[in-house]
């Protein structure tokens, strides 16, 4: 999620953040989930999902696409509101993996993960890309939604944070059901170091944010990364926010038209049946 705002806007944010976090710091509950978050504009971002009906819509698919037993990886976990509907979902004998690399949030869902008693749960304080080592990691001060990897500009404070690539964090001999991947346009990195985890998954759905102008900052063609799931069998549907329903939206140059036009489309990548 981004947000764009005034820099009158981002600065009361920033404000914000820095005087108001013992009121952030109140815990909240969301979908029966307690969440932590640790600023206030986090909080703000929790609120918002306690009432949204898009976001509920958004869950329920997310929750579909989790199946028993299986492994779910939450990739750009934030608070860990994905992460714990996943562990409802996969049950006792699943595992959800939660990929969150800004400090901050990452203590939200160790803290989430520790208040709900679930044990099915790993988190991996680490950004997913398409190597493992160090990389760039662009914190806000005003949206902790929207830090980004490797990149720089006046509204963000640079820190070094572990790259990960995340076939290396995956057990190969477990079936992957489900990946939510929201990375602000990092999201063909963080598929190019999964490579052998959509290659070997033959029921695997990704749930995507799809930002055309952000992936083409780090590097990725967006027709291209569509072109490149679909050799693999993976068929894009567009998540419509007012129906909650799925739908189709012809080629993959109707596609990036259709997110340009918007800003940004979620969508479900889905492998089609034989």
């Amino acid at each position: 999620m981004r947000l764009q705002g005034s820099r009158l806007a981002r600065s009361g944010m920033r404000w914000a953040n820095r005087w108001l976090g013992p009121l952030a710091n109140l815990p909240i509950s969301v979908r029966g989930h307690r969440l932590h978050p640790r600023t206030f504009d986090r909080r703000l971002a929790a609120e918002l999902a306690r009432w949204s009906r898009s976001t509920a819509g958004m869950l329920d698919l997310w929750r579909e696409r989790c199946r028993p037993g299986t492994i779910a990886l939450d990739i750009g976990a934030n608070l860990g509101l994905y992460t714990l509907e996943a562990s409802d979902a996969v049950g006792p004998s699943g595992e959800v993996l939660a990929v969150e690399p800004a400090p901050e949030n990452a203590d939200s869902i160790a803290r989430a993960v520790a208040g709900s008693g679930r044990r099915n749960i790993r988190l991996l304080r680490a950004a997913a890309v398409d190597r493992t080592g160090p990389i760039a990691l662009g914190l806000r001060g005003d949206h902790g939604g929207d830090h980004r990897v490797l990149v720089e500009d006046d509204r963000r404070t640079m820190i070094e944070v572990e790259g990960l690539r995340l076939d290396e964090a995956i057990d190969a001999n477990r079936e992957v059901s489900a990946i939510k991947l929201d990375v602000q346009g990092a999201e063909g990195l963080a598929l190019a170091g999964l490579v052998e985890t959509l290659d070997r998954s033959t029921s695997l759905s990704i749930l995507m944010e799809f930002w055309p102008d952000g992936l083409r900052r780090l590097g990725t063609d967006p027709k291209t990364l569509i072109h490149e799931l679909a050799t693999r069998g993976y068929v894009p549907s567009v998540f419509q926010p007012r129906s909650g329903r799925l739908e189709s939206v012809g080629d993959a140059d109707a596609l990036v038209e259709h997110s340009r036009r918007r800003g940004f489309t979620d969508l479900l990548f889905a492998r089609a049946k034989p």
